[in-house]
């Protein structure tokens, strides 16, 4: 019941999140700073390059992400963040043989295997307005790079082009153009900000053939898990429109609401069933 009572909070979150966050139907960014509140780890915990840590960058994002879904918030201390860590190396050094450098099909596939809580899709080329778009609907985005063009003088990252980098763009502030991260390169990584130009050009995916990160850019737009395979259409008719929860949050955040339904009148729908799935 505690686990059940912690996702309708969840929910109720990022219900809340879309409703009251400044939007506008023709995809206008909101003009005050996003942060969602997505707990922090590093991929190196213990401070120390050595391996598994050295290579976990996409381990450690989809742990962050996992976290967030699950409606967990606060920090995670070291050592449950190598416990969290560690079913990924076992999963990918069974099935690839390595955790070392996952492009984003790969870790696609290893969210789709074992994260609980999200699901995700490759979105290629993406423009910035469709990141920004995700941030402002309280979904973090997990993004690919070349890591030395992300020109980040905490991090040794070599200047070749094997080089690459996951990290988890978490929020934005639109009037400074800079995006706010989870960097997992770094013990105090947590809402790093890098700018927009910055991670627009570094996006690039790695190339298991060539071992070149030379692939299209491309990021993970993520959604939580629970609400898969589930409708998402709002069916309407002359005598009723039938309604689910992932509908109703994608109207919010959409602005594709009926115009005689206030966003408060959708959120108090939304609001409802949650509660009537906490009480099922």
């Amino acid at each position: 019941m505690y686990n059940k009572v912690k996702k309708i909070l969840h929910y109720i979150f990022l219900t809340l999140f879309a409703v009251f966050i400044p939007y506008s139907t023709d995809a206008q960014t909101s003009t005050e700073p996003i942060k969602l509140p997505i707990p922090f780890i590093s991929q190196i915990p213990d401070g120390k390059w050595v391996l598994p840590y050295s290579m976990a960058c996409e381990e450690a994002s989809i742990v962050m992400v996992d976290e967030y879904y699950a409606g967990k918030y606060r920090s995670i201390e070291k050592n449950k963040a190598k416990e969290l860590m560690q079913p990924y190396f076992e999963y990918q050094n069974t099935r690839y043989g390595t955790n070392r450098d996952s492009n984003a099909i790969r870790t696609a596939n290893i969210i789709q295997a074992m994260a609980r809580n999200f699901d995700s899709r490759v979105v290629e080329n993406p423009t910035i307005e469709d990141i920004l778009a995700e941030l402002e609907a309280g979904r973090p985005v997990i993004s690919f790079h070349h890591g030395y063009s992300l020109d980040n003088k905490n991090i040794n990252f070599i200047n070749s082009p094997s080089s690459f980098h996951v990290i988890v763009l978490v929020g934005y502030d639109a009037q400074r153009k800079i995006f706010f991260t989870h960097e997992p390169a770094m013990l105090k990584g947590d809402y790093y900000e890098y700018s927009f130009d910055i991670i627009m050009n570094s996006l690039k995916d790695f190339n298991h053939e060539t071992n070149k990160t030379e692939g299209p850019p491309r990021v993970l737009f993520t959604s939580d898990k629970t609400h898969q395979n589930v409708s998402n259409v709002v069916q309407n008719t002359n005598t009723t429109t039938k309604y689910n929860f992932q509908s109703l949050l994608e109207q919010i955040t959409e602005g594709t609401q009926e115009p005689t339904q206030s966003k408060l009148v959708i959120w108090w729908k939304t609001l409802r069933l949650g509660l009537e799935k906490l009480f099922a």
